[in-house]
């Protein structure tokens, strides 16, 4: 309370101007947009999803199906016309489309991979694995991928009416490993993230205390005051520690639903 009191009311406007011009963040620093924007270039992405589906199509079993892209949409907006055109990816391939019940909110709009199984005269697609590509592989990307993309997996497989439209047929979906309670790795559904680098363990530190220092300066005005007045923002060695334990006890959970694999190609 002294701190503020002491402070011209133009600084305190400022420090408010400050907080409005960080975007909200997750618990440990990325933004609500996706991250990839932030990691590479945009034709880095769009190479390191190139390789990934050269990767996944390397090792498809004959039985199995793979679609590039698939969107997750909400059953509102089934009406719409563009949705019910061919819609072929950069792979020349058809996407998909995932239509379910649940609100996605600020939750992932798309998976960069998805590999399926169906039986003759069955329309049930079981999901064998869900892939994300990720150029470079490190604390913001994992955490993307563990928090938004396999979160928003967990809601899918909750919604009994959900059903993915490809090449013309609309499918119910069934899940690998979703019947009973125990299960081995090898019955689980996998959750693949592909990587081009793995980013250094020099700037996997730097880029969590990036995280930690946006994360305190979008939501803690004390820490924008005292940045104002000093002329750096603090951020102690506990706290990145802390947010690098976040990241793993995410992971350990990620691990209990879902077989996670981590290829770097």
């Amino acid at each position: 309370q002294s701190r503020k009191s002491s402070v011209s009311s133009d600084r305190i406007d400022a420090a408010m101007r400050c907080l409005d011009d960080f975007p909200l963040r997750d618990d440990i620093g990325n933004t609500e947009s996706d991250q990839d924007e932030d990691d590479c270039p945009k034709s880095n992405g769009r190479e390191c999803e190139r390789d990934c589906i050269e990767y996944l199509k390397s090792r498809l079993a004959k039985e199995k199906e793979l679609i590039p892209n698939v969107y997750v949409n909400h059953k509102s907006a089934m009406s719409r016309p563009k949705y019910h055109k061919s819609n072929n990816d950069r792979n020349g391939m058809d996407d998909g489309i995932i239509w379910t019940s649940f609100e996605r909110a600020n939750s992932c709009s798309e998976f960069d991979a998805l590999i399926y199984t169906i039986n003759d005269g069955e329309d049930v697609a079981q999901v064998e694995e869900i892939w994300e590509a990720k150029y470079s592989i490190s604390p913001s990307t994992l955490w993307d991928a563990v928090t938004k993309k396999a979160s928003a997996v967990r809601d899918i497989m909750k919604d009994d009416e959900a059903y993915l439209s490809h090449e013309g047929r609309h499918m119910h979906l069934r899940w690998a490993g979703s019947s009973g309670h125990s299960r081995s790795s090898d019955e689980k559904l996998v959750f693949g993230i592909f990587g081009r680098e793995l980013l250094s363990p020099q700037n996997a530190v730097g880029q969590m205390i990036a995280m930690a220092t946006a994360n305190a300066l979008s939501n803690d005005v004390n820490t924008v005051m005292s940045s104002l007045e000093s002329g750096y923002v603090e951020v102690t060695r506990e706290k990145a520690l802390s947010d690098i334990e976040v990241l793993r006890e995410q992971l350990r959970h990620t691990e209990n639903d879902f077989h996670i694999s981590l290829r770097l190609g």
